[in-house]
């Protein structure tokens, strides 16, 4: 194996590492807004993952509340480096990207015809970061393997 290789493999492995803190499961923003209290999530590295009940709350002001069964915590930000600098996919289905766009003020379309105009599925660093602000542990972010190292390099 060359130098390259090994150089790829690690860095894969880094990688991967630094994805240890995503949950491997999720909940809906009712369930913790209704518990009342913080919710624990478990993660690949066994060290669980709090959602901060605070943190719920403030998200479910801004949701309204017939949608707040509909949206899981922690809405998962993929920093996407084939993407470009500063850009992270929103993870999961378009309802929850469509929420991440309205939520960073990238959309003022309702759902509709916001799913009709073909907008993008991911939001930007500074957006990233007034989401982080405002809902804190309600949104994770990670990093993904771009696409030919992970073929490259299983």
């Amino acid at each position: 194996m060359s130098v390259v290789d090994r150089a790829f493999k690690l860095f894969r492995r880094e990688l991967e590492e630094f994805a240890l803190h995503v949950p491997l499961e999720r909940r809906s923003l009712k369930e913790v807004v209704e518990s009342g209290k913080d919710a624990y999530l478990r993660t690949r590295s066994g060290v669980p993952y709090r959602i901060e009940y605070e943190d719920a709350l403030a998200l479910a002001r801004d949701i309204p509340e017939e949608y707040h069964e509909r949206v899981l915590l922690p809405i998962v930000l993929v920093r996407n480096v084939e993407l470009g600098r500063g850009v992270f996919v929103v993870k999961g289905d378009e309802f929850t990207v469509f929420l991440v766009r309205k939520l960073a003020g990238l959309t003022r379309e309702p759902f509709e015809r916001w799913r009709e105009s073909g907008e993008p599925n991911y939001v930007y660093k500074p957006n990233v970061f007034e989401l982080l602000v405002k809902y804190g542990t309600s949104f994770v972010v990670s990093l993904e393997t771009p696409e030919d190292v992970k073929k490259e390099f299983p």
